[in-house]
């Protein structure tokens, strides 16, 4: 049977060993939870094949396998911000995402995961959407014995349970959308004895983002003439995503005749916390 996207589930575990999967016990077993409302989920493995030419023939000699590299993209619609947090404060902990592939009563599982890149979008009358890039340290379709994958519970967020303050003081009621990115920048560390990578060590990251609200006044054009810092903090399911050392990345408006005139406000931050 072709296998349907419908009849895929996915779900996460938290790893105590980082490339080991999870599993529990015959009198204990484990589930493996949804991140939340998983609206896609993409994955490469890919083997980094090197080519062997040789003197005598103009054809390839041989094909060997290389490296042996694993990523993977969820997008989801969150209900908190728990595995959002292995992006953000838990960058050092690892954990294993296995898909349930019913339809050809088959699975795969990405070991030893850690995200490198979140996207978090909120816009006014929609749900909020996460996008999570990984990296993992190997893979196989062998699923834990006493362990299953969750069904999806609880209600994503929506706009209206998003709220941004600045400075201590709410913006919410002038906010049209807001884009938080923060990019990891993990590098995967190979060695010669083996041709997965050993380990998945952090880089500088880099936090950015975009606030698109109503134009009520020249207040960020006097913050970014005057090179002015200052704090976002963003509340959601249960957390503050708390983002300091901010500055206006640029003024840019365009102003017509027939609209109400909108003001995206493109950010940098220095660091970030979730409380």
């Amino acid at each position: 049977m072709t296998l349907r996207g419908y009849n895929v589930k996915v779900g996460y575990y938290e790893e105590t060993s980082f490339g080991t999967k999870p599993d529990g016990t015959d009198t204990a077993p484990i589930t493996y939870s949804p991140p939340g409302a998983v609206s896609s989920f993409a994955f490469t493995v890919e083997p980094e094949l090197v080519e062997i030419y040789a003197l005598g023939s103009r054809d390839l000699a041989q094909l060997l396998r290389g490296r042996k590299t694993v990523k993977a993209t969820l997008k989801f619609y969150p209900v908190d911000l728990v595995f959002v947090r292995y992006g953000i404060d838990n960058i050092s902990k690892s954990f294993t995402i296995w898909g349930k592939l019913l339809d050809i009563n088959d699975h795969i599982l990405l070991l030893g995961g850690k995200i490198d890149g979140l996207t978090i979008d909120v816009a006014e009358g929609e749900v909020v959407t996460i996008s999570a890039d990984i990296i993992a340290k190997t893979s196989d379709n062998t699923p834990p014995t006493y362990a299953d994958v969750g069904d999806f519970s609880g209600t994503p967020l929506m706009f209206k349970d998003v709220s941004i303050s600045k400075d201590g003081t709410s913006i919410t009621s002038k906010v049209k959308d807001f884009s938080l990115k923060i990019d990891n920048n993990l590098e995967p560390v190979f060695t010669v004895s083996s041709d997965e990578l050993v380990k998945i060590l952090e880089k500088n990251r880099e936090i950015s983002g975009t606030i698109g609200m109503s134009f009520e006044s020249m207040s960020e054009y006097s913050e970014v003439v005057n090179d002015t810092e200052f704090s976002l903090s963003i509340t959601m399911g249960g957390n503050t995503i708390n983002l300091s050392g901010c500055k206006w990345e640029k003024f840019d408006v365009e102003i017509t005749p027939e609209d109400l005139i909108y003001l995206p406000m493109s950010f940098r931050a220095k660091s970030i916390t979730v409380s």
